[in-house]
């Protein structure tokens, strides 16, 4: 617990959400030994990730995929597929950054950072990577296995909606980059949004790409409209609370219609979103079990 992971692709929460508990606001999240996983956009192939930094593909039926894959000798902290679906890209506590070539099930590139790896984010077109690490995010080019810039300290990492964007959170704060695949542009950030008091740690963004959404070690989950310049008295466009203990992972439906939160207090919450309709602003929308 307590690092940022993933919960899958959008449509394949929808789907499990949809099919296993319609209209439960909250429910218990199961231990899985302390893997990783990352599920493909089908939604027909999970990988799993162990502590061992072996990696195994399943079907979503539970039968094994693919032979075992040794991605490093920690942990794997984060995992997830390119948009084709024969790639996937991993982050270990050691510190290597992994290409998997899913369909001969080798290690493709790997790459040592140099420090923890605790995430893993691919860009919509499948060709570049960004990995989160606490002595800077990495935004690695995935087919010439080469790194793009190492921007500054990151937890938790996600492309925007079109890949050219990319934000990162450490601290108090969201920062959004230039993601473009330019080996030699020196200057990558965008702007910052700060949230003073809160310690980030995880993002998700909208599907239009419009507003951000970071988790925090103190259970709220803080939403930015990006496209907006804020007066300073009002850094943020509203405070979603309800958890107890820190947010661990956050994920925006397909529609943009909800967003679901993983936390430290071992539930999975289901929150209303009104499609990219601005809410009252600052708002505070309080859930309670």
């Amino acid at each position: 617990g307590g690092e940022c992971g993933g919960l899958g692709t959008p449509g394949d929460v929808d789907r499990l959400l949809d099919g296993d508990v319609p209209g439960m606001e909250q429910r218990q999240i199961r231990e899985l030994g302390g893997q990783r996983v990352g599920v493909g956009q089908t939604g027909r192939l999970v990988l799993a990730g162990d502590t061992e930094g072996l990696i195994s593909l399943w079907t979503a039926s539970g039968e094994p995929a693919a032979k075992l894959i040794q991605a490093g000798r920690g942990a794997v902290n984060g995992l997830a597929f390119t948009p084709s679906g024969r790639q996937a890209v991993a982050g270990t506590q050691n510190g290597a950054l992994c290409v998997l070539d899913l369909q001969r099930g080798v290690l493709s590139s790997q790459h040592e950072t140099g420090a923890e790896v605790l995430g893993v984010a691919v860009s919509p077109d499948g060709l570049r990577a960004l990995a989160p690490t606490t002595e800077g995010a990495i935004l690695w080019d995935i087919p010439m296995a080469r790194q793009l810039a190492r921007l500054a300290p990151a937890k938790s990492a996600v492309f925007l909606p079109g890949g050219a964007e990319a934000a990162t959170c450490w601290r108090e704060n969201v920062q959004l980059w230039d993601a473009l695949a330019q080996p030699k542009r020196k200057e990558r950030l965008a702007r910052a949004l700060a949230a003073p008091g809160h310690d980030l740690t995880c993002l998700a963004v909208t599907p239009s790409g419009r507003y951000v959404l970071a988790g925090a070690t103190d259970g709220a989950i803080i939403a930015w409209d990006i496209l907006t310049t804020l007066p300073s008295e009002n850094p943020w466009l509203a405070v979603f609370e309800g958890h107890k203990g820190a947010v661990n992972a956050l994920a925006f439906s397909s529609d943009g219609s909800r967003f679901y939160s993983a936390g430290a207090d071992r539930t999975l919450r289901v929150w209303g979103w009104k499609k990219d309709k601005r809410p009252p602003s600052p708002a505070v929308v309080k859930e309670t079990p």
